[in-house]
């Protein structure tokens, strides 16, 4: 009898465009210059969920991710900030935070869109009266020229009939068997929005810089909606390189490389690409033979028993029973099953993107998806294919960053040690019917603030950055923070997570009674999960909210002074 495991993986979704006001995001690029952008900023009109807070934002070429850098006002709106630039230009735009259930969130508005370039500051001044009828924007110093004809080019384009240039409601009602008439109205849009281009540059002539970034804009607006028709038709991507070609856009364009719709596109694309190696991860099936050798090889700290029984997997020579079989799919294929699957997958998928023609395009898409699994801490899927990333990619700043990451988290993996301030507490002394009880009974005159966690839950590792953060802001106060492991294949893997998450305070890792009756008291269905305890150890909150939420350092305040 022969089982398997195949693996299903990487759903293709659009990146969440809002961050955080506090958020400052760094470009991940080995040298950053900047520049110094300064000004005034009265924006008057607040209406519904807009607030009087502003960022300077841009897309990251390499992660896709949002760069969103917080500017700090005076009363008058005077602002100074210095602002990295990873290129010769770029594109930024001014966004205008909105409060969503009590946070100021950045992203959803954008006010006004400028170019800058590294080196010579710039002042960029911008005002709107409350009732909407008097508005200006200026700009002096860094290509002040060109940022001003924008200005009028944009009034004109607008004036035109394309302030609105490609209606993005038309992706309602796009299907497979209408795609054709939806790439007819994009190309026709885009035809029409360049030759208004080529008119009225040759009326208004202006900065070159401009002209071009103008028409990018255009040709990487269409190619965005077309990709998001894409995966809403659930077509194939062969017409879209029709579209492309037909209306000569590059995919790889070192000329665009700080054009945000550009950046969009690439990040558009790289889902497209994710989306078609899904078909290959599909048809794949992972044997237990291969999980066997894995696990011998990776990892040593296997107990005898366990080892023995891969050590028969790993020869097919050798014959199995079922017996064998139920024990090594219910003691080891169940514990390490996601791990081993996510090795494959990134293989597959990194064995996609490798034919990728253009060699700068394929640079950067497998940088981006190794430095997606090191960002999240998750190093397995990254150390066997770091040889073939090292020979396949010849150098660049995408490489440099992201080999100096991975480093870090190579050596924090594999040489860690716990921090300071971690307690790695007995479990075993916790009595049964009384683990709840045995947890707290310590912390009393305390507020405890509990984790619930599991090794393989992506989310709770997420967290542990924000849980740090929230430690620092109650540090030196009546605050405990214990941390429960339900879950994990092996008490060293528990171990080695806490050290490379620093996380400090109190840490059990409890067997499957003590969950089950962790689980009978608090009906845990999923994790990561949070229980929030008074200063006379009643449960304050058994459903409490995460700790990069503003609400749970106020709910700890707010015990603290009752």
């Amino acid at each position: 009898m022969l089982l398997c495991l195949t693996v299903f993986t990487l759903p293709s979704t659009a990146q969440k465009k809002d961050f955080p006001g506090k958020t400052i995001r760094t470009p991940p690029v080995s040298k950053l210059r900047e520049v110094t952008i300064s000004g005034n900023i009265k924006q008057l009109a607040l209406q519904g969920a807009l607030t009087d807070a502003f960022a300077f934002g841009y897309t990251d070429l390499v992660t896709g991710k949002d760069v969103v850098i917080p500017l700090k006002r005076d009363s008058s709106g005077n602002y100074s900030v210095k602002v990295p630039i990873p290129g010769p230009y770029q594109q930024i735009q001014l966004l205008q935070g909105q409060k969503i259930r009590g946070e100021v969130y950045f992203g959803g508005l954008i006010t006004h869109e400028f170019y800058v370039k590294p080196g010579e500051p710039m002042e960029f001044n911008f005002y709107l009266s409350a009732d909407y009828r008097n508005s200006s924007v200026a700009f002096k110093g860094n290509i002040a020229t060109a940022n001003s004809q924008q200005e009028a080019y944009q009034r004109s384009l607008s004036s035109a009939g394309f302030s609105v240039v490609f209606d993005y409601g038309k992706l309602d009602s796009v299907k497979a068997e209408t795609y054709g008439e939806f790439k007819k109205y994009i190309s026709d849009r885009l035809k029409a929005a360049l030759l208004f281009n080529n008119m009225y540059f040759k009326k208004h002539p202006a900065d070159p810089f401009l002209q071009q970034q103008a028409d990018n804009d255009l040709r990487y607006e269409a190619a965005n909606i077309m990709v998001q028709g894409i995966f809403r038709s659930k077509t194939t991507g062969r017409i879209l390189t029709t579209f492309l070609n037909e209306n000569k856009i590059k995919i790889w364009n070192p000329l665009a490389l700080g054009n945000d719709r550009y950046k969009s596109f690439i990040n558009q694309y790289y889902l497209l690409m994710t989306r078609a190696a899904q078909k290959v991860q599909s048809d794949y099936t992972v044997m237990f033979q291969e999980v066997a050798v894995y696990l011998l090889e990776k990892h040593p700290e296997l107990s005898a028993e366990d080892r023995q029984l891969a050590l028969k997997f790993s020869d097919s020579a050798v014959r199995k029973t079922e017996k064998d079989f139920k024990a090594f799919n219910d003691r080891l294929m169940s514990s390490y099953a996601n791990e081993y699957g996510g090795i494959i997958d990134t293989r597959l998928v990194y064995n996609y993107l490798t034919k990728v023609s253009d060699p700068d395009l394929r640079n950067l898409f497998l940088t981006r998806l190794l430095q997606e699994k090191v960002e999240k801490g998750d190093i397995a899927p990254v150390q066997p294919l770091i040889e073939r990333y090292k020979r396949m990619v010849k150098g660049g700043l995408f490489k440099e960053t992201f080999l100096k990451k991975y480093t870090n988290l190579y050596k924090r993996n594999v040489q860690s040690k716990l921090p300071p301030g971690t307690v790695i507490a007995d479990a075993a002394s916790l009595r049964e019917g009384k683990v709840f009880d045995d947890l707290i009974k310590k912390h009393k005159g305390k507020v405890v603030y509990i984790d619930i966690w599991a090794t393989w839950c992506q989310p709770c590792l997420m967290e542990m950055k924000n849980s740090q953060t929230l430690r620092e802001k109650f540090r030196g106060k009546d605050v405990a923070f214990v941390y429960l492991c339900i879950s994990s294949p092996q008490e060293p893997l528990w171990k080695k997570l806490i050290a490379l998450h620093a996380i400090e305070g109190e840490n059990y890792w409890l067997n499957d009674n003590q969950r089950e009756e962790l689980n009978r008291t608090f009906s845990i269905r999923s994790v990561p999960r949070h229980l929030l305890v008074d200063k006379q150890g009643k449960v304050w909150d058994q459903d409490a909210q995460g700790p990069g939420s503003s609400k749970t350092a106020e709910d700890i305040t707010a015990l603290l002074g009752s």
